[in-house]
C-alpha cells in the first residue's frame, strides 16, 4: 500500500487514503485510495491487493458490487496488483473483475496506466 502511495504522489495524482464508502446494503467499504472527480473523470477508487488470489480480490468485487450503485455515474475502481512475485495471475481471476467492471493495474506495468489515474 505504501509503494501505490509513493507511486501516486510522484506521478501527481490527487488522492484521498483510506476511504470508507457506504454501499446501497448499508454497510461501509474500505478502499485504499480514492481519486476526486476531474473534469475529464469520474471518481475512481483504489486497492491494492498484495497477493493477487481469489482469497483477495472476491471481497473487492463484492464491496464494488455493492457500492458502485449509490456513486456517480462513470465511477471506476482499479485493482492495483502486485506481480513482482507472482507474475502469473490466474485468467480466471482477470476475467471475473472485467465481468464486475474492476480495471486491474499490474504493477510492472504502472507506469503505463497513469494517465488513467492523473487525469
Amino acid at each position: 500500500k505504501e509503494d501505490v502511495r509513493l507511486f501516486l504522489s510522484t506521478n501527481h495524482v490527487r488522492f484521498l487514503p483510506d476511504m470508507n464508502i457506504t454501499g446501497r446494503s448499508g454497510l461501509s467499504w474500505a478502499f485504499d485510495f480514492s481519486i476526486p472527480a476531474s473534469t475529464s473523470n469520474a471518481e475512481r477508487y483504489i486497492r491494492a491487493i498484495n497477493v493477487p488470489t481469489r482469497e483477495n480480490v472476491v471481497p473487492l468485487m463484492l464491496a464494488w458490487e455493492d457500492v458502485r450503485e449509490v456513486r456517480p455515474p462513470r465511477s471506476a475502481v482499479f485493482a492495483i496488483l502486485n506481480d513482482q512475485e507472482r507474475r502469473n495471475i490466474s485468467g480466471e481471476l482477470m476475467e471475473a473483475m472485467n465481468i464486475y467492471s474492476i480495471q486491474p493495474i499490474h504493477w510492472s506495468q504502472r507506469d503505463a496506466r497513469i494517465k488513467e489515474l492523473a487525469d
